[in-house]
């Protein structure tokens, strides 16, 4: 499980409540607490587990942001990127782009593991993340700025909010 891995349902079983102060809403007014942001509390098959994994932000101007595990997601990538960050400060920039392609490498590295991990999206790393270090990135300014840059684009995953199941009969003739 990431950063990202909701809460919510089987994984957002309490240890310690007991009961509910509130009355079970229903599917409907659920759903609309749901719409709004409101994650709540369901008592079901004997436990009590959160049952909404939203942010507060606007379902239609920020939807990109609407899963609160994106925002978690967000946070670990940009601190592990910058502790990475960090091993290169007050590296040489070399002409060769040796420090660059170093760089480079160690945020790709990074990025792998939350793709392996289902964290990011897309049916091959390729799909799911791209590291930018290069020359419009850090131009010949920003090097001599003393600056190293990146720019990490990332896919990531969703989570299943909602599941439907048909199920059809068939007589036994058939």
């Amino acid at each position: 499980m990431g950063p990202d891995q909701a809460a919510a349902g089987d994984n957002g079983v309490s240890l310690f409540a007991t009961s509910l102060s509130q009355p079970a809403v229903t599917d409907s007014v659920r759903q609309t607490l749901n719409t709004a942001g409101i994650d709540v509390i369901r008592n079901l098959y004997g436990t009590f587990r959160n049952y909404g994994w939203r942010s507060l932000s606007d379902p239609t101007a920020e939807s990109d942001w609407l899963n609160f595990g994106c925002g978690r997601l967000y946070m670990s990538i940009a601190a592990n990127a910058q502790a990475i960050a960090e091993s290169f400060i007050f590296d040489k920039l070399d002409g060769a782009g040796l420090t660059i392609n170093r760089f480079n490498g160690a945020l790709t590295g990074l990025l792998a593991g939350y793709y392996d991990n289902g964290d990011l999206y897309g049916a091959s790393p390729a799909d799911a993340f791209f590291v930018d270090t290069g020359p419009k990135v850090n131009t010949p300014t920003t090097i001599a700025n003393h600056e190293l840059h990146a720019v990490l684009n990332v896919r990531m995953s969703e989570f299943a909010e909602m599941i439907q199941i048909e199920v059809y009969k068939r007589p036994i003739t058939g």
